[in-house]
Order: C-alpha cells, then sequence, then structure tokens
C-alpha cells in the first residue's frame, strides 16, 4: 500500500511535467478529436501597416510535425525543435488587449480585407515539405474560416510580452473539408 506522501509526490511529478511540457508550444487542442500541438512565435504589428485600427494588433503561429491524414509516426515533436512541418496554422491582426474577439465580423480597421481572410490561415503539407514565405513546394491544402469561429485573449503581461488564450475554429478549403479546432490554447512571447 502507498503512502499518501509517496502518492501525491507522484501526482505533483506528473503534473510538474505536464505542465513543462505544454508550455513549450505555441498553441495546443484538439482537431476533429485528434490531440494538436505545435510551436512558433509572435509579433506586434507595427502601427504603420494598420493605420485606421485604434488599438495595437498582433500576430502568431505555429508548426507541426504531426501528419494531416492521422497516420502514425514515431518521433513527433511539434516541431519545438528542427523538425519537418507538415500542418501551420496563423493568426493575424489580433487586438492586443484582454477580450474575446469573433472572428468572422468583418473588422472596421482592415479595410481591405475581410477578417475572416486575415485572421486565421490553416495549412496542411500532406508530403510534408517545407513552408517557405507562405509557400510550399508541395500542393497545400487552404483552409478559411466558418460558422463559429473565436479567439479569446485572458491574459497580455506587457513586462515580457506574453500573450495568453483560447480559441474555437470552424475551418473549410475549397472541396468541402472542414476541421474544427476545440479547446485551443495559445501562449505566446511577443
Amino acid at each position: 500500500m502507498k503512502t499518501p506522501t509517496i502518492s501525491l509526490f507522484c501526482y505533483l511529478f506528473l503534473l510538474f511535467a505536464c505542465s513543462c511540457c505544454t508550455r513549450s508550444f505555441t498553441i495546443s487542442g484538439k482537431v476533429n478529436a485528434h490531440r494538436w500541438y505545435g510551436a512558433g512565435q509572435g509579433n506586434i504589428i507595427p502601427p504603420e501597416r494598420l493605420p485606421n485600427c485604434d488599438v495595437q494588433r498582433f500576430g502568431f503561429g505555429a508548426t507541426t510535425d504531426i501528419p494531416f491524414d492521422g497516420t502514425k509516426t514515431s518521433k513527433i515533436t511539434g516541431c519545438s525543435t528542427n523538425c519537418h512541418p507538415k500542418q501551420h496554422i496563423d493568426f493575424y491582426a489580433i487586438p492586443l488587449k484582454v477580450g474575446k474577439y469573433d472572428l468572422m465580423i468583418n473588422d472596421a480597421c482592415l479595410p481591405t480585407l475581410a477578417s475572416k481572410a486575415r485572421l486565421i490561415h490553416f495549412k496542411s503539407n500532406p508530403d510534408g515539405a517545407h513552408i517557405i514565405k507562405g509557400e510550399s513546394v508541395s500542393v497545400i491544402n487552404d483552409f478559411e474560416t466558418v460558422g463559429d469561429s473565436w479567439l479569446h485573449i485572458t491574459k497580455y503581461d506587457t513586462t515580457n510580452g506574453q500573450v495568453k488564450g483560447k480559441f474555437e475554429l470552424h475551418l473549410v478549403n475549397k472541396k468541402g473539408d472542414q476541421l474544427h479546432f476545440r479547446k485551443g490554447r495559445f501562449n505566446v512571447k511577443l
């Protein structure tokens, strides 16, 4: 019989180990009931690029080596180290303040593009080719935001540039294939 102290130690160790793993990824969540996680970066958009916006904007993205078709492969890292990317997701022109944002509402400060075209972009590379400057040498499945899609910034630490939050996305491509990100979380350093 285990003593309560040993059980408590094991529980705390597992909790610590799992939290360390989670922090290394920019984005995590579930895509169509499968675990999804990826590493990336964020950046603040210079005000001169979006002169009509009254709130500072930022963008972030993440890449993963999880196969898009769901096949099992060994040594998946979520691209936390050098990897062969299979999927990539980007968020653009998100207001840099705590709040919940509907990604389907047109954004008045982005007069030339609808927000659904600017705020989210998802790509998959079926053959795992590298993505270079937003393009790939392989066939790309491009998905756009549809339906109930939102992003909620829950914390913005201006001292260290850390932005945390959650999101949910409904995405569709030209062939009608759909993806649903559920329980999405992000933790971005700007």
